[in-house]
């Protein structure tokens, strides 16, 4: 019996003990959870306080705006559209929202803006290069990948060749490709694009797409008339180029309104109308 009751009192003073053990794990760990919230509070009202000071402090003002444009939008209309000004604190400046504003200027392709610390803000846009004009009921510019960017506007360039013959259902978008006919055409204007050659870009004053017959360019001063089907178009700019250089040699250019090109092998070329009349009108 004895020997029971000692076991039972051993028991128990084992079993208080564990218990202000696990009281005394409890009250450290809560008391280290308090210090570790207490010191993330104190760190975070530092950042604050840091971050209100940069943003806030004039000797972070911007002093200096540097602007690298295209051609189409000026200096002051880039400044405009990032409504970016002097004595701005160089911090409080939203960098993502800036380019977002830029960029919805249809013109603009892309922009860069930099801070360089302590005063001065760097902004570089580029711009799309516009090819052509494409008449689809209304036009368009494409730019050098056969992109529409945005509608052709008066203010836009007219020295550009227009594009005809041709609808929405050509034109790339997303993951429908091209048609075949629309392939053609941008191939043949970077051929022309790469000048300088025989027949720019510049030259060129509309080139008309027939489903059947293939593309036709209306180029040169005065207008003439050159067809050259679908295939083979590098090989065919290269006998257009021989064509036009024998003919300014023997100074017979002026006279000619019609090349076809069609079938490589065998080039035909016709007077201009007017030139023929005057003669036969000689002849009488």
């Amino acid at each position: 019996m004895l020997a029971n009751n000692r076991v039972r009192k051993n028991r128990f003073k084992n079993s208080q003990k564990e218990r202000a053990n696990q009281i005394l794990s409890s009250v450290t760990f809560i008391f280290k959870s308090i210090i570790s919230i207490c010191g993330l509070c104190l760190l975070s009202l530092f950042f604050v306080l840091c971050y209100d000071f940069i943003t806030q402090s004039h000797h972070f003002a911007v002093k200096d705006i540097y602007v690298e444009h295209g051609k189409m939008i000026p200096k002051q209309i880039v400044l405009k559209l990032s409504e970016v000004k002097l004595e701005t604190n160089i911090f409080s400046i939203n960098i993502g929202l800036v380019e977002k504003k830029l960029l919805n200027n249809p013109w603009i392709s892309d922009v860069k803006i930099t801070r360089e610390i302590p005063s001065s803000i760097y902004i570089a846009t580029k711009e799309y290069e516009p090819l052509a004009i494409i008449d689809l009921g209304r036009k368009y510019l494409i730019d050098i990948y056969g992109n529409i960017f945005k509608e052709w506007e008066t203010a836009d360039p007219k020295d550009l060749p227009v594009i005809l013959g041709l609808s929405y259902a050509d034109i790339k978008a997303g993951n429908k490709q091209a048609s075949v006919s629309f392939e053609a055409v941008m191939e043949i204007l970077k051929i022309c694009q790469k000048g300088p050659n025989i027949l720019s870009t510049q030259m060129i004053k509309k080139i008309n797409i027939d489903k059947d017959i293939g593309i036709t360019i209306y180029a040169f001063e005065p207008t003439k008339t050159i067809s050259l089907g679908y295939s083979n178009l590098l090989t065919k700019y290269d006998r257009l180029e021989q064509v036009v250089n024998f003919l300014k040699q023997i100074d017979k250019f002026e006279k000619v309104n019609f090349i076809d090109l069609k079938n490589y092998n065998r080039v035909v070329i016709s007077p201009n109308p007017f030139e023929l009349s005057t003669k036969a009108h000689k002849e009488v």
